[in-house]
């Protein structure tokens, strides 16, 4: 018999299985009579029952069909009163007939005859010899980790032909939160970088002016007072220091205009490194100093938006979280979204037409 065995459903074809693998199925009821099957040196499938070695039992004859006696509300008294008189046999027919145990009457049954109806008959000998004795496959949730080892050159399960619709919605739940939960990242971050990069050192830039123009903390941050000292007097040499002298050719007068437009612009530059100077005053003596480095008015913006910038990095913490352990995550949905948003931008700027002269 070939060891290849392929079962065919509508839609796909199952297998290959060996002969035993295919008992398996068979004896375990995973495999019906109606179910098609073919072997590997077939080409059309067939109904599983019309092999015997998968469902030997269709080779015996059918019990022949007998008539059962009639219910006791169905006889009368009639042929109550013939049941109780049998007529008497001869000599010959008692000889050949066999002799017979009549079943016990419905009252006389009791709860050991139920039990012996609900056991099945025994095989006969010559059946019982010719059946093959198989051990159907314990059920899924019978099997253990020790078991699912031990049985694995067993058959396959077959395969549920139905499509697992529960998971193509978790799927689609699970895409669509990650979606809201990159829109919402994506406001966090903005709200940060807001804070901390214009809210936050404006703070800091008005309370370093305040220490610097009252001389606190002097002796404590002798060095950014030094630094902004010096650059002070630069910007005030630059500003002062040239005087366009009355006279002169007018080269010597284009030559002092440039020189003053240079030494503006110099002192342009100071000012804003300056500024920088002044707010890295007003962090270190806030860092330092806290609620005691400047007036109330100065010291509480700065605590705020500090507490602010905290719940923004745990918001962003909350929101990156999701769908953690999949490749789609909210900040990758972002990173993508800030890539489209500029490729589009580049090709409108690339596409726009010429404007004719």
């Amino acid at each position: 018999m070939p060891s290849t065995w392929f079962i065919v459903k509508p839609d796909r074809q199952l297998g290959p299985y060996t002969s035993a693998q295919m008992k398996q199925l068979a004896a375990s009821g995973q495999l019906k009579i109606n179910d098609q099957v073919r072997r590997a040196d077939q080409e059309t499938p067939v109904a599983a029952g019309g092999f015997q070695e998968l469902f030997p039992e269709n080779e015996f004859p059918e019990h022949p069909k007998t008539t059962p006696p009639p219910l006791p509300s169905e006889r009368s008294e009639n042929g109550m009163q013939e049941l109780s008189e049998p007529r008497s046999l001869t000599s010959n027919e008692a000889s050949e007939r066999p002799k017979t145990t009549p079943p016990p009457l419905p009252s006389e049954r009791s709860e050991r005859g139920m039990q012996e109806l609900s056991e099945p008959p025994p095989l006969p000998s010559n059946e019982a010899s010719e059946r093959p004795k198989t051990t159907p496959p314990p059920l899924p949730s019978e099997r253990t980790k020790n078991d699912v080892t031990a049985d694995s050159s067993g058959p396959p399960p077959l395969p549920s032909s139905r499509t697992n619709f529960d998971d193509i919605r978790k799927t689609l739940g699970d895409l669509t939160e990650t979606i809201k939960a990159a829109g919402r990242l994506a406001v966090a971050e903005a709200h940060k970088v807001q804070l901390t990069k214009i809210t936050l050192p404006a703070a800091y830039l008005a309370l370093g002016r305040d220490i610097f123009t009252n001389g606190r903390f002097r002796s404590e941050l002798p060095e950014m007072y030094a630094e902004i000292d010096r650059v002070q007097w630069e910007i005030t040499r630059l500003t002062t220091g040239r005087e366009a002298k009355p006279g002169g050719s007018f080269a010597e007068r284009a030559g002092q205009t440039a020189s003053k437009f240079k030494d503006v612009a110099q002192a342009k530059a100071l000012g804003i490194k300056v500024d920088s100077l002044m707010r890295r005053l007003g962090e270190a003596g806030y860092s330092t100093f806290t609620e005691k480095s400047g007036p109330e008015s100065l010291v509480q913006p700065i605590s705020e938006c500090l507490n602010k910038i905290g719940a923004v990095d745990e918001r962003i913490r909350q929101q990156s979280a999701v769908n953690e352990g999949s490749w789609l995550t909210p900040r990758r949905i972002l990173y993508v979204g800030i890539g489209a948003v500029a490729l589009i931008v580049l090709l409108a700027v690339f596409n726009r037409p010429k404007s004719s002269n």
